[in-house]
Order: structure tokens, then C-alpha cells, then sequence
């Protein structure tokens, strides 16, 4: 695989240029692209645009094949499990009983917790105790 330079219609091969294919980010030795660029999948030999959210390679029938993180594969599209709203980088907004991470994805709120800071509990509702990232009912002892 040859990694080159995509410049206004161009690209860089052994000291020359060659004319390249629209956002194209990878060419095979044969000089036919190979990957595309980031939101965009490979479609008979051209880069087209993705139309399916969080898809990273969509087929010709708009069916998912693979996701950017933080977006899974569910069926033929992708999505964020327990997400209510989506933007073009992952959830903006989660479920009841989920909290958003700096990952843009949903976590499950655990229980008597009521602040979170980069994914780790951080502060209790009255008479529970934070112990190592969650929270435990006061006076109550784990097995």
C-alpha cells in the first residue's frame, strides 16, 4: 500500500505527481484508491459520502459494514446504546439512567450517584459513601 499527498486533484508518487480521485487517502500500487478519507467509503473504485450516521464504510445499498468509535454496529447501521440524540461525532444526550462520558457515549448512572467527572463518580446522595469511583449505602457492608 502506498500512502500518498491528495493536493487539488493530484498526487505525490515517486518525486511526480499523478492525478488522484476525490477524496481518496490511500492508492494501491496500481494507483486505484484504496481507502478513503474520513466520512466517506470506498464505492467502486471512487470515494463517495457516507449518508449513514457514525457509518466509517457504507456499502452501495446504504448498509453499515463497519463504525467510528463511539458508535457500534446494530444491524446494518451503527449507533450509541442508550443515546437520544446524535450528532456527527456521537451522543449529545442520553437515556434516563445514563450519563454522557467525554467519549461522546452512555454509561449507566450508578446507583446514589449524582456527579461524574471523566467517567468516575465523584459525588453521593446523602448517607451514601464514595468508595473507588462508586457509591455504597452508609453502614451497609458488600460481599
Amino acid at each position: 500500500m502506498v500512502q500518498v499527498i491528495f493536493i487539488s486533484g493530484f498526487r505525490r508518487v515517486d518525486g511526480g505527481c499523478k492525478t488522484g480521485f476525490k477524496n481518496c487517502q490511500k492508492y494501491d500500487e496500481n494507483g486505484k484508491c484504496a481507502d478513503c478519507k474520513n466520512d466517506y467509503s470506498l464505492v467502486l473504485g471512487h470515494c463517495r459520502h457516507n449518508f449513514l450516521l457514525g457509518c466509517r464504510l457504507e456499502e452501495a445499498d446504504h448498509t453499515c459494514k463497519d463504525c467510528f468509535a463511539p458508535f457500534k454496529k446494530n444491524g446494518n447501521h451503527c449507533d450509541i446504546p442508550h443515546c437520544k440524540s446524535y450528532n456527527d461525532f456521537g451522543c449529545v444526550g442520553c437515556e434516563c439512567g445514563y450519563y454522557l462520558t467525554g467519549e461522546k457515549d452512555c454509561k449507566e448512572v450508578t446507583s446514589g450517584c449524582v456527579r461524574y467527572q471523566r467517567g468516575i463518580c465523584s459525588n453521593c446522595l446523602p448517607h451514601y459513601k464514595l468508595k473507588g469511583g462508586s457509591c455504597q449505602i452508609d453502614g451497609c457492608v458488600q460481599y
